[in-house]
């Protein structure tokens, strides 16, 4: 007989994602991104990470800065995604809970994860923050919808600043 919560309360499911020390965070990060075929920004994100200070800066996401000297690690995005993508729907809920029991199993192995973990943020993020990149070659975030600083959404994309920031 398996514990109901892990189907139905979603706040177990936050406390699973929460145990995940940081390696597994950023695979199961990565395997999520992977399930729902998510295009993510891999060719272009060398160029954007030496620029991302540019894009933050010409992006108005001043409500979503950390406090200064606030860091996070790889393994604060990649959870901080987890748990905003688990938010975004039942599919997604699903899929984030299986990919924590993949990765939770020791018996299992699978390739290490190549992408890194701003592109899969990134890619998490896509239905809601657009990268853009003008005809200069200047780039920017473009939010689809204002985010309350501490929704899902909201802690996603300061934990994006503060990692890439601080």
């Amino acid at each position: 007989m398996g514990d109901n919560r892990y189907v139905t309360d979603p706040d177990f499911l936050q406390t699973r994602i929460a145990a995940l020390d940081d390696e597994q965070a950023i695979q199961v990060l990565g395997l999520v991104v992977e399930d729902a075929q998510l295009p993510a920004p891999a060719d272009d994100w060398d160029n954007l990470e030496s620029h991302l200070g540019e894009a933050i800066a010409a992006s108005d996401l001043d409500l979503y800065q950390p406090v200064p000297g606030t860091s996070y690690s790889e393994g604060d995005l990649a959870r901080a995604a987890l748990i905003y993508h688990a938010e975004s729907s039942r599919d997604a809920e699903g899929t984030v809970r299986q990919a924590i029991d993949y990765a939770s199993n020791a018996g299992e192995r699978f390739d290490p994860v190549t992408l890194t973990v701003g592109v899969l943020a990134v890619a998490i993020m896509q239905t809601e923050v657009k990268l853009k990149r003008d005809a200069q070659g200047r780039w920017s975030f473009e939010l689809h919808k204002k985010a309350m600083r501490d929704s899902a959404l909201g802690h996603v994309i300061s934990t994006f600043i503060g990692h890439f920031m601080n």
